[in-house]
C-alpha cells in the first residue's frame, strides 16, 4: 500500500526575530530526519540546513542506481524530475522547518522511488519500516533528535497500524526520539491519517496564520499538537510560493522539537509535558474539543524564559 504525500496550498509568511535567536543560549541542536520525496537541486537557499542525505528506493532508483544510498546528494532529485511539482514536497517541508527554526539541522531521507521524470512511487509501509530501523541503528552517529513523516493515507477511525512500524516507533521513543507525523489534509474532524494514527507517533494537525484550526486539517482526540501549517516556501530555483498543509506543520513541529531539546535537555515524555504547558488551546471546527497549539514565536518564548528556568 502506498502512502500519498500531502497536497499543499494556502498562504502565509513566517519569520523569526533575529534578536531573539541571538539571546538563546543553546547546546548544539540535534538533527531532525524528514522522510519525504527528496530535495530540489536548484533550491540552493535551503542547502545550508541539510546536514546529511539518505535514500531508500524499493525500485532501485537512488542516485547511485541502488535501493540505498547515504551521503552527499543521496536525497537530491534529478533536475528533470522537478518538472513534476509533486517532487517539490520535500523541499517545501524543509523550507517550513527552517522558517520556525533557522538553526535546524535537517537529515533529508528520500523515500520516493522515481519511475521516470514525470512519475514516482511514494513510501510503502515496508519502506518506512526500513527507514525507521536504519535511523534507530544509526541514531548516535546521526546525532538524531526527531523523525518526521510528512505523509498520509485517507483517514479511518480504525487505524491500519503496521506492527513492524509500531515496534520501530517504540524503539525510537525508548531512546527519546519522537516520530512525528502529519494528521492529513482531508478536512476530517473525527479521524487522522496513517502513519499519524500509529500508537506512539506524535500526530500533528495544522492552524492557519491567525491561529485557528485549518479547515483542511484532519483532527480527532488522537491529535497531540497543532503547529503552523501555512508558509511562504522555497521551491525550484529558489522561487517563493505560498503553501499550506499538515505536512508543513509536522516539519515545522519537528524543527521546533529539536530547538526545545537543545535548551531543555529533557526526556521525550517530559518535553511533551512541557510543550503542552506552553501551548495555547484552539477550538476545533466541530464540537467542543480543543487542540494544543505550539507558539510560532517559540524562540522568543524560550529566550524570555532562559533566565528564569533551570
Amino acid at each position: 500500500m502506498l502512502l500519498a504525500t500531502i497536497v499543499l496550498s494556502l498562504p502565509t509568511n513566517v519569520t523569526l526575530a533575529a534578536a531573539a535567536m541571538k539571546r538563546l543560549v543553546v547546546a548544539p541542536q540535534k538533527s531532525v530526519a524528514i522522510i519525504d520525496t527528496g530535495i530540489d537541486p536548484t533550491a540552493t537557499d535551503i542547502r545550508g540546513a541539510i546536514v546529511d542525505e539518505v535514500c531508500f528506493s524499493h525500485n532501485g532508483t537512488c542516485p547511485n542506481g541502488e535501493a540505498f544510498m547515504h551521503g552527499a546528494k543521496a536525497a537530491t532529485l534529478p533536475v528533470a524530475a522537478m518538472q513534476n511539482s509533486i517532487f517539490e514536497h520535500g523541499t517545501e517541508v524543509v523550507s517550513a522547518a527552517i522558517a520556525l527554526n533557522k538553526s535546524a539541522r535537517i537529515i533529508e531521507v528520500r523515500c520516493s522511488s522515481v519511475k521516470n521524470v514525470s512519475d514516482w512511487e511514494g513510501c510503502t509501509y515496508d519502506d518506512i519500516a526500513l527507514v525507521l530501523s536504519w535511523l534507530y541503528r544509526n541514531a548516535v552517529d546521526l546525532n538524531l533528535g526527531a523523525v518526521v513523516l510528512p505523509m498520509a493515507t485517507n483517514p479511518t477511525k480504525s487505524c491500519d497500524a503496521d506492527v513492524a512500524n509500531q515496534s520501530h516507533v517504540a524503539d525510537l521513543a525508548a531512546i527519546n526520539i519522537p516520530v512525528i507525523a502529519s494528521s492529513g489534509n482531508n478536512g476530517n474532524y473525527g479521524a487522522v491519517s496513517n502513519p499519524a494514527c500509529i500508537p506512539g507517533v506524535l500526530a500533528i494537525s495544522a492552524v492557519d496564520e491567525v491561529g485557528k484550526v485549518a479547515r483542511y486539517a484532519n483532527y480527532s482526540d488522537r491529535v497531540d499538537f497543532a503547529s503552523l501549517g501555512e508558509f511562504t516556501v522555497i521551491v525550484s530555483k529558489n522561487k517563493r510560493v505560498h503553501a499550506g498543509g499538515t505536512s508543513l506543520s509536522a516539519g515545522a513541529f519537528g524543527a521546533q522539537w529539536t530547538l526545545i531539546e537543545s535548551m531543555k535537555h529533557q526526556s521525550m515524555q517530559s518535553q511533551i509535558t512541557w510543550m503542552k504547558g506552553v501551548a495555547t488551546d484552539a477550538k476545533a471546527l466541530v464540537g467542543n474539543a480543543s487542540i494544543k497549539v505550539i507558539p510560532n514565536d517559540l524562540s522568543l518564548y524560550l529566550a524570555s524564559q532562559s533566565g528564569t528556568e533551570s
